[in-house]
């Protein structure tokens, strides 16, 4: 048998039509993104059913240029490239301007400022709570709208803190009214004399004539508290202490007889002895929150008032005229203590 060579296999007139098609897609890819990369862009040839490519006979050499979407977009970018300036995409810090060129999107930049407090808040929309108390019970019902008659939610009681978070001035028809916060769900509207804001002028004076006015003990002991706790650079402070000795002094005397009577039935065969059972009648608890504290004078089967708010007039404001009248007061305790037993 004679030499027999193998034919060498060559490229097909289809299959080499097909390879220089996608060298051609690749190089315009590829120059695509060298463009992108120089001013900051990126090509998004992934979309390619966006594009169309420029017929041959328009088109430049290979990769010369990237896809494009008219010839007059190839001109532009033939332009940007030779001259290199970043002419085709104008940059700001918040938006992207688009040219002929695709480039991707960016979100805008967002400044974030601190949450504004006080008038501040106001001026940008936001909430403010200005912190308030309870002074007059009789005015502290809590409403669903400004207006007199509207549904009463609850009443609020005497010293509570709420937070107003509006105001509505009178008019002819309705009087003042705030919006306020009690809690983190419930809120409503309240009469505006029923509220003291702390450092506003004239407010401790407001609280010093509703104690002198007052009828219940109770609540006169709780505005002085108020006033000592809640304003305690207040000139009105020593009147409040000295008033809140004497008010202590005629609770004494009043529940001593109370608990007489509600305490008769106690013998002394009981495990506990007579003291325990007044210091902890129930009547002393209201007394025992507002730190007024009382004795209790077996002898005498009665309360005494240990005098804490004179000596802290004396402690506090010894120059004043109400450290004079306390002392005077505890010197009248002591003898009346003495003389009784």
């Amino acid at each position: 048998m004679g030499n027999f060579t193998r034919p060498k296999k060559t490229l097909s007139g289809a299959r080499l039509f097909f390879a220089m098609f996608f060298l051609s897609i690749i190089a315009s890819d590829l120059a695509a993104w060298q463009v992108g990369q120089r001013y900051g862009q990126r090509a998004l040839s992934a979309k390619a059913s966006e594009f169309w490519v420029v017929p041959k006979a328009e088109r430049g050499p290979v990769g010369s240029s990237p896809m494009i979407r008219n010839p007059q977009q190839a001109k532009a970018v033939s332009d940007a490239v030779q001259t290199r300036t970043p002419s085709a995409v104008e940059r700001t810090p918040s938006t992207v301007t688009r040219t002929p060129l695709a480039v991707e999107r960016t979100r805008p930049a967002v400044e974030r400022s601190p949450p504004a407090v006080g008038r501040n808040a106001a001026a940008v929309g936001q909430v403010t709570y200005l912190k308030a108390f309870i002074v007059d019970d009789r005015l502290s019902a809590l409403r669903r709208s400004p207006d007199l008659q509207s549904e009463v939610i609850r009443r609020i009681r005497l010293g509570h803190t709420v937070f107003i978070t509006r105001t509505i001035r009178a008019d002819a028809v309705q009087p003042s009214f705030c919006r306020v916060a009690v809690t983190r769900r419930t809120r409503g509207w309240i009469h505006a004399s029923a509220l003291v804001i702390p450092g506003r002028a004239g407010e401790d004076q407001r609280i010093m004539n509703l104690i002198e006015a007052a009828s219940d003990g109770v609540d006169r002991i709780t505005l002085c508290r108020m006033l000592v706790d809640r304003m305690g650079k207040s000139p009105l402070v020593p009147r409040a202490l000295l008033l809140m000795g004497q008010e202590a002094e005629r609770a004494a005397e009043t529940l001593s007889q109370r608990a007489r009577r509600r305490l008769s039935d106690v013998g002394e065969n009981n495990n506990a002895g007579l003291s325990d059972y007044y210091l902890n009648d129930a009547s002393l608890d209201r007394y025992s929150k507002l730190h007024i504290v009382f004795g209790f004078n077996q002898a005498l089967t009665q309360y005494v008032y240990d005098g804490r708010a004179y000596r802290d007039i004396i402690r506090r404001f010894p120059g004043l005229e109400e450290a004079t009248l306390a002392s005077q007061r505890l010197q009248s305790m002591s003898e009346r203590m003495a003389r009784e037993q």
